[in-house]
Parts: C-alpha cells; structure tokens; sequence
C-alpha cells in the first residue's frame, strides 16, 4: 500500500525473510533518523542485514522495535561510521544499533567507528 516513510529509508513491517546486503546507507545527518528501521507487533521473523555500509545516521543505523520476542535478527559484516563529527545533546540520544522487546538478535563481525568504510 501506499505508505509515507519519514523516519528512514527502510522499514519493514509484516514481512519474513528480508535479505539486506551489499548497500551504501548515508545521511546527510538531517534526512534521515534511521536507515532501517522496524516498529510492529507482528512477527517479523527471519529478517537479515548482511555486508552493508551506514554512514552519518542522526539516530540509530538501525532501528528494531518488535513486541514479538519471537522473532530473529542477524546483523553481520557491517560498517557503521561517521564522516564528520557530531555534537551530542540531551534532548537526542545516539545509537548505532538500536533495539527494544526483541527476540533473538545476532549481532556478529560488524565494524564500529572510524571516518571511512572498513
């Protein structure tokens, strides 16, 4: 259906088996909160995000909000980095890989940090 997407570019909802991979993900620091981004009830299960690249996210590159713990995640072989600094506030929090009620979540062999794609 036609849907208005205002927190991020991706965003999954009532769908299994989700393949992600090999993607550049930037923002210009004020398009964009999220990259992917998931907030649902439903299961959403067997859902992987594999060899990507985020850059500059003003909030979470990644953003699971799924009240069926249920469900699986794989994050694998990503790089997550800013090419400018930021300036953290109270008011915003900053996150990398953000995540509530949850299922089982595999986070492996993904590279944090840096000003550049590793």
């Amino acid at each position: 259906g036609n849907e208005s997407i205002t927190n991020g570019l991706i965003k999954i909802d009532k769908a299994n088996n989700n393949l992600i991979t090999n993607n550049l993900f930037e923002s210009n620091l004020t398009n964009y909160r999220y990259a992917i981004f998931n907030e649902t009830p439903d299961n959403i299960d067997n859902n992987r995000i594999l060899n990507n690249a985020f850059a500059n996210f003003s909030q979470s590159a990644i953003r699971i909000n799924n009240t069926n713990i249920v469900s699986k995640w794989v994050i694998k072989g990503n790089s997550f980095y800013r090419t400018t600094g930021i300036t953290p506030t109270s008011s915003t929090p900053h996150h990398i890989i953000q995540m509530y009620r949850c299922g089982k979540i595999e986070i492996d062999s993904n590279y944090f940090g840096g000003a550049s794609l590793n």
